[in-house]
């Protein structure tokens, strides 16, 4: 579930930049080839582990994967009322930790209020999930892409390199 959940969370974000009838031009293809590549890595990581596991009956082990395209690329410094002006972009905003809450295969982190009011959620997925739970009512700096998760901004967290504690 969590492996579908991440390519849908990617596939929406990818689809919401193509307007009806637009043709997909050689400049989209390139600025996506990237993303494209990571995820065929991935795939070919986790058939692996699979195909493992079937013929040794073993678990497949925990494999830790590099922070996503553009994820700890500090982007335009923009404020935390103005982030769904920025779906798709890569930017740095700082602002309160208000709540979090950990919901097994990621930990949330709601900044400029508390749930539902919250301005940004961040999804702390990984090795960061142990960060997520030391920032409540601490202010930081996040880096990452947002995208936008049924209608509120969002930022997935995958390195601590994202996180500045203020």
């Amino acid at each position: 579930m969590e492996w579908l959940w991440e390519s849908y969370r990617i596939s929406s974000q990818l689809y919401a930049e193509i307007k009806p009838g637009q043709v997909i031009d050689e400049v989209y293809y390139q600025k996506y080839m990237p993303v494209i590549r990571q995820r065929i890595d991935r795939a070919g990581i986790r058939l692996a582990g699979e195909l493992n596991r079937l013929f040794n009956n073993e678990p497949v082990p925990a494999v830790k994967f590099a922070a996503p395209i553009q994820s700890a690329v500090p982007g335009e410094s923009v404020k935390l009322e103005n982030l769904k002006n920025y779906i798709g972009k890569t930017v740095s905003v700082q602002g309160k930790v208000y709540s979090v809450k950990d919901i097994g295969s990621m930990v949330l982190a709601n900044m400029g209020a508390a749930y539902p009011n919250q301005l940004l959620t961040l999804a702390f997925k990984g090795d960061t999930k142990a960060l997520a739970g030391t920032l409540e009512g601490k202010t930081v700096s996040i880096s990452g892409q947002v995208i936008d998760y049924k209608g509120k901004p969002e930022i997935i967290v995958t390195s601590a390199e994202q996180v500045k504690v203020q």
